[in-house]
């Protein structure tokens, strides 16, 4: 088995240790396999997952306020379009 590349924990600096590994297989493309590395600090562990947990909701977070930001902005400007048509329309309807 190949060895593992030094793996440091990003909170304590403790070297990682191996917790789990699976495959990912695709259809396309070559299969993908996954090693999970944890600290061997079960308390620090449970702080970096946390810590993670938070960053990811954050960044899901943003996306979605970002997604309904752009489509906002989108219906905006379809009803300036619309609004700057129907003026065209009732001018053109007045001469």
């Amino acid at each position: 088995m190949q060895k593992q590349a030094e793996s440091l924990c990003i909170r304590c600096g403790l070297e990682r240790i191996f917790a789990s590994k699976w495959v990912d297989k695709s259809a396309k493309g070559p299969a993908i396999t996954h090693t999970r590395m944890v600290c061997p600090d079960k308390k620090c562990q449970k702080i970096v997952d946390e810590q993670l947990k938070e960053r990811s909701d954050r960044l899901t977070a943003f996306r979605e306020n970002s997604q309904k930001r752009k489509e906002e902005s989108a219906k905006l400007r379809l009803e300036a379009k619309n609004a700057k048509l129907a003026k065209l329309e009732q001018a053109r309807s007045s001469v």
